[in-house]
């Protein structure tokens, strides 16, 4: 099966404060998609879950993929 760069975040109960009555009740939240892409320098995402690079341009890509050197890129790279 093909990675789709997402995860199900699952539902969650909360206790949250009635103002009506001043109790405690349970609150059910909804789960919801949630990207697993995240940031690892300032031109590359990288999936969390199939290790998939992926480039924010496609000059960062023939940089980063070694066949045009940008000088630029590396001057402007914060590596985690």
């Amino acid at each position: 099966m093909e990675c789709e760069h997402r995860q199900w975040v699952s539902g969650w109960y909360s206790e949250e404060v009635n103002f009506w009555t001043g109790g405690m009740e349970d609150i059910w939240n909804e789960g919801y998609w949630e990207s697993s892409q995240e940031d690892i320098d300032t031109h590359r995402f990288k999936c969390s879950l199939c290790g998939e690079i992926g480039y924010y341009s496609g000059v960062a890509k023939e940089h980063f993929e070694g066949r045009e050197f940008q000088s630029w890129i590396d001057k402007t790279n914060k590596k985690r």
